[in-house]
């Protein structure tokens, strides 16, 4: 729970940042705003992921926690193969965010049902 407030103040700050990226690492890093502007809510997802993830583990439900992230790992490689021909670059962004919503509300989930 403590992280959450770093991570948010994290995703704010790297959303703050990005179009700032050329001016710092010069014009050829202007690509790369895209990219971390999609990502930036990646670690306030990522705590909240692993906030409930760690309460599973703590709690003696480390199975539970294995089956969630397996089938998370199992949704980021299919949606890399299924959406990174047509999306290209952006998709793996997607995918880790979609697979980080799904294993954060899937531990959450889990720790509600005792």
């Amino acid at each position: 729970v403590a992280a959450l407030p770093y991570a948010a103040t994290a995703s704010i700050a790297a959303a703050l940042v990005a179009p700032l990226m050329p001016f710092i690492f010069g014009p050829d890093s202007a690509v790369s705003t895209k990219y971390l502007l999609m990502l930036s809510p990646w670690a306030l997802v990522f705590a909240l992921h692993q906030s409930s993830a760690i309460a599973l583990t703590a709690s003696d439900r480390q199975g539970a926690r294995v089956v969630v992230e397996s089938l998370g790992l199992a949704l980021v490689i299919g949606m890399d193969l299924w959406l990174l021909r047509t999306v290209g670059a952006g998709a793996v962004a997607l995918a880790l965010l979609t697979a980080e919503v799904f294993m954060a509300c899937g531990c959450w989930l889990m720790m509600r049902r005792r």
